[in-house]
């Protein structure tokens, strides 16, 4: 018992000087202020994720119809996807499909 003491506190109060140190680094002062700070580094040091993670779905694509878009058949495209270009063709046919629920979700709550 005394050995998880002191590790629980070493882990703490290496978190805590991590926390100190991170936000004096980057100079905020709440969560909503980090958030902002690591939103403008990944826009500005990585371009190319920021574009994947904020690519609008374009009309041409098989998953862009929101409403049309189920489970069942996005299982259905990523094995599709897997067996024709193996991983790489999975992870990119699971990024549409993320797309896609996420414009469906979108779509819900606009009606909401």
């Amino acid at each position: 018992m005394g050995a998880f003491s002191i590790a629980t506190a070493i882990v703490s109060v290496g978190a805590g000087l991590t926390l100190c140190g991170v936000k004096t680094s980057l100079g905020v002062s709440n969560a909503q202020e980090f958030a902002d700070g690591v939103h403008a580094l990944i826009i500005k040091r990585m371009p190319l994720l920021s574009s994947c993670i904020h690519h609008p779905i374009q009309p041409e694509d098989e998953t862009s119809s929101a409403a049309e878009w189920t489970w069942h058949d996005a299982e259905k495209r990523d094995k599709v996807a897997f067996q024709q270009d193996g991983i790489v063709g999975w992870v990119e046919a699971a990024l549409q499909e993320l797309e896609a629920e996420g414009e469906l979700k979108r779509a819900k709550r606009s009606h909401a």
